[in-house]
Formats: C-alpha cells, sequence, structure tokens
C-alpha cells in the first residue's frame, strides 16, 4: 500500500455479528423475511437480506438525536412504549434531559432501543432502512 502525505484512508465496519442476528431473527419472526431472500437498497442489484443488515444500516452507533426516536415511535404497537418514545423525543426541557441521561449518556444505540421496546420489533426491512443511518 503506498500513499502520500495528506491521503486518507475510509473503513467501513459491518455490524456485530449479535446485532445482524437479533435483526435478521426479528425480521423472520414479525415479517416472514429469510436472510437469504433478495431486496434492493438503493441500487438496481439485488442483495440479501443478511447482506443488508450486515452492510447497509448502522445498527450499532449511538442514537445522535431526537428525530430517531419520534420515527422509531410510529412503528411501536404498545401505548406504553409509544408514549416513552415520545417523551424521550419531544422538544420540551424535561425531554431533553431524560434523551441525555436515557440515550446520551447511556450510549444507547437503535440496537439497545429495539431489545428494550419489543413492540417495535414488528418494523419492516424498509422501515429500518428509513430510520437508520447507511453504514
Amino acid at each position: 500500500l503506498e500513499y502520500q502525505p495528506g491521503d486518507a484512508v475510509g473503513l467501513t465496519v459491518a455490524n456485530s455479528p449479535a446485532a445482524v442476528t437479533f435483526v435478521l431473527d426479528m425480521l423472520r419472526n414479525e415479517q416472514g423475511l429469510q436472510p437469504e431472500q433478495r431486496v434492493s437498497i438503493d441500487s438496481d442489484e439485488p442483495i440479501s437480506v443478511e447482506q443488508a443488515v450486515r452492510e447497509c444500516m448502522d445498527l450499532c452507533c449511538v442514537i445522535k438525536n431526537k428525530r430517531t426516536l419520534f420515527t422509531l415511535a410510529q412503528f411501536a404497537i404498545d401505548d406504553e412504549e409509544k408514549n416513552a418514545l415520545h417523551m424521550l423525543s419531544c422538544k420540551r426541557e424535561e425531554c431533553d434531559f431524560l434523551f441525555n441521561e436515557y440515550i446520551v449518556n447511556q450510549r444507547r444505540s437503535v440496537m439497545d432501543i429495539l431489545r428494550e421496546f419489543p413492540s417495535l420489533q414488528n418494523i419492516t426491512l424498509e422501515g429500518l432502512v428509513s430510520v437508520l443511518s447507511p453504514i
């Protein structure tokens, strides 16, 4: 590998195997999607659901903004969970405190939220792609 001063290197890291397994199991159980099933994400060339989950969406980074939680709340089927997510994502001062204490300080990711709010586990692959940042 040759490089010159000022060159940059970019690394793209796939999601953790535990996160991929969790989401694949969730999609299989709730949506009937099989890991080897082909889907189109951001391109014309279909890829497997497993590859999409592993390489196309960032499941493990810390949630950076309330908009992610607000959007996830739309998929919650349990009213208490939906209300809790709305409370974490609202713009009031007390909501800022909750967001910082529960999400930022504890470095919670979307994976953490999917585990802690089980009614979100009915989210579709399309829903995940729309909510999550690409890797």
